[in-house]
């Protein structure tokens, strides 16, 4: 499932509770780093990946501080981003 924005992420969250959500920072309406938190109260369980153009480390841990469990930089390889979401969805069956 995608979404336009921030507010139409949140409400998909809230209807279908994934177990992944792939996250822009960069969106429309609400953009990713303020849907966060939110995202990780609706979804205590669910692996939130967010994805940036911007290569800023502080930016990285401050995502990683409001409710996201990894960062990716882009642009990226297709196999890096299967790599993670591998490793995310392992770690989830460990929970």
């Amino acid at each position: 499932v995608t979404a336009g924005d921030g507010v139409e992420a949140l409400a998909h969250a809230r209807a279908l509770r994934p177990g992944c959500v792939i996250l822009d920072l960069k969106m429309p309406r609400l953009d990713g780093f303020e849907a966060l938190p939110e995202l990780r109260r609706v979804l205590p369980h669910a692996h939130i990946l967010v994805l940036t153009g911007s290569p800023n480390r502080p930016l990285g841990e401050a995502c990683r501080a409001r409710g996201a469990d990894d960062f990716l930089l882009k642009p990226f390889e297709p196999g890096e981003l299967l790599r993670r979401m591998a490793r995310a969805f392992a770690d989830h069956g460990r929970r």
